[in-house]
């Protein structure tokens, strides 16, 4: 990332002032005119959460794919009730999130001892479906609302084989879409 733009970013924030930046995205680029809220870090990567003048939206821009930033004479006040993490629709995956919230329902037959220990969702909930024993660990139904289903689907991919999603069915169908492409990798072995 080019330091100009970060040092540019900093200042808008600091300042409150709208920047004007060049987006590239899927090889388009187009100008873009916000009021910058947050610097957000997730996965070795920083973005910008900030108001779109043109779209009226929030929207979040990774600071990679910014260039040509200039800070405006405008100045914005921030929201009052502005908020991060009520974008993140109750759960903690990440900051990519969708506007629908879904009832998540995640079955998870192996070691799950870390999942129990971490916070998920406000609203999580674990109900142990079979009791361990000696040679066996317990199969738990994890339950919580997200809407950060892709987010969610990376999490149970990365506990395969011991975990698979219950609800709701456009997650189940996307999950079993993906270990189906799986499977095919391997046959091409």
């Amino acid at each position: 990332m080019d330091i100009r733009v970060w040092n540019t970013i900093v200042n808008s924030l600091k300042e409150n002032r709208v920047i004007t930046f060049i987006y590239h995205s899927n090889q388009n680029q187009s100008e873009r005119r916000v009021r910058p809220y947050q610097l957000i870090f997730d996965k070795n990567v920083w973005y910008l959460f900030a108001f779109n003048e043109e779209k009226e939206q929030l929207r979040l821009y990774a600071l990679s794919r910014i260039t040509d930033v200039t800070l405006t004479d405008k100045k914005f006040t921030i929201p009052r009730d502005f908020d991060y993490r009520s974008q993140e629709g109750a759960s903690y995956f990440g900051i990519y999130h969708g506007i629908k919230a879904h009832k998540i329902n995640i079955e998870i037959n192996g070691d799950s001892r870390w999942v129990q220990e971490r916070t998920w969702a406000d609203d999580q909930k674990i109900k142990v479906i079979k009791e361990g024993t000696d040679n066996e660990f317990p199969i738990i139904q994890l339950s919580f609302t997200s809407n950060q289903l892709d987010k969610v689907l990376d999490f149970i991919l990365s506990l395969t084989p011991i975990a698979k999603p219950l609800a709701p069915k456009e997650l189940v169908d996307r999950w079993e879409e993906k270990i189906k492409e799986a499977v095919k990798l391997i046959g091409k072995r």
